[in-house]
């Protein structure tokens, strides 16, 4: 039986089509720069280049390569040397056949002469086909996309661009929050090595986070790989209050930051003790426009104890690590007998 790829993370489907060249044979593509890191190319795409077409790719050797007009190799010197002589490109330029290049990172049109207000509401559904596959992408790295990259931006897509902005911003989409989607998409690609991954028995194209993954356990079928994730995030604070607003006897007020998400995380003391849940935070806004004051780091978690009593209820037994007061208690999880987990 033919032995074929298991990938055990959650991949992103991107399309059905044959893995195609980067420039076609008989062409090369004007090299106008190359630069070390996506952010460093962006910023030379902004700085240098917004008046025409760009499109960024990853070399082989991790550098960042952008590209302009693709010309036929025949008179691809005396393109070179007209458009020199003219200063509409570098005397450095070249035109590449694409070999070295392992991975198209994204495509940047040229600037609109008309301005765009960066915080008026976004509109997906009028930029490019590649602008729309990017987001998708970026989308399904924030866990909201599960469709297929392909560029049409339906019904699924603006309920995911909607649901990411709701839950990040607590807003209707905006131009400044897609801004900022494409800085951490792009992070996220560099970080973890990012590319596309085509598998000619299934005849599928994938991502694969190939600078972030690892073989896992194999059988004589399958062949799998598991996704390295980072550490925990973690934020220093302190408890300002043993109750919430108004008295709230459940709650704990804390001055450690809370982002959107972070819900349902817990709040630990200095020996990693668990005592309390993330449960809300003061609305900054709201009290902007009440008091004519934004309050700073007011947050709120559920008190340990609190937390405590309620897994007892659902048939968890908890084990206490240690004697100490609650504040400093380590909580340890361990299945009840009877309980279905």
């Amino acid at each position: 039986m033919k032995q074929f790829l298991s990938v055990v993370f959650a991949f992103l489907l991107v399309s059905s089509a044959q893995a195609e060249r980067f420039v076609p044979q008989g062409f090369c593509v004007v090299v106008l720069a190359s630069r070390p890191t996506m952010d460093t190319a962006l910023e030379e795409v902004r700085a240098r280049w917004s008046d025409r077409d760009v499109t960024i790719s990853r070399a082989k050797n991790g550098w960042y390569a952008l590209t302009s007009r693709v010309i036929p190799q025949s008179n691809s010197a005396a393109v070179l040397a007209s458009e020199k002589a003219a200063g509409r490109i570098p005397q450095d330029a070249i035109c590449s056949s694409g070999q070295s290049y392992a991975q198209r990172v994204s495509r940047m049109p040229a600037a609109s002469t008309r301005r765009v207000d960066i915080w008026s509401a976004a509109n997906v559904s009028a930029m490019s086909r590649n602008d729309k596959q990017f987001f998708q992408l970026g989308l399904a790295f924030q866990g909201h996309y599960g469709g297929l990259l392909d560029g049409d931006w339906g019904r699924l897509s603006q309920d995911a661009l909607e649901g990411y902005s709701q839950s990040t911003f607590s807003t209707t989409p905006q131009n400044w929050q897609l801004a900022m989607l494409a800085f951490d998409t792009f992070s996220l690609i560099e970080r973890d090595g990012w590319a596309i991954f085509y598998n000619e028995w299934l005849r599928m194209s994938y991502l694969f986070p190939f600078d972030a993954s690892r073989e896992g356990n194999k059988s004589d079928l399958f062949l799998n790989y598991e996704h390295i994730l980072g550490g925990p995030n973690v934020t220093r604070g302190s408890v300002s209050s043993m109750k919430g607003m108004a008295g709230d006897a459940m709650n704990m007020q804390i001055t450690a930051p809370v982002q959107p998400g972070n819900s349902g995380g817990p709040v630990m003391d200095q020996f990693g003790g668990v005592v309390g849940v993330v449960v809300s935070k003061l609305d900054a806004g709201r009290m902007a426009d009440i008091a004519g004051d934004i309050p700073q780091n007011i947050n709120f978690a559920i008190r340990g104890e609190i937390t405590e009593l309620y897994l007892s209820k659902t048939g968890l037994r908890l084990q206490n690590k240690s004697k100490r007061q609650n504040l400093t208690r380590l909580l340890l999880l361990k299945p009840h007998q009877n309980s279905p987990f």
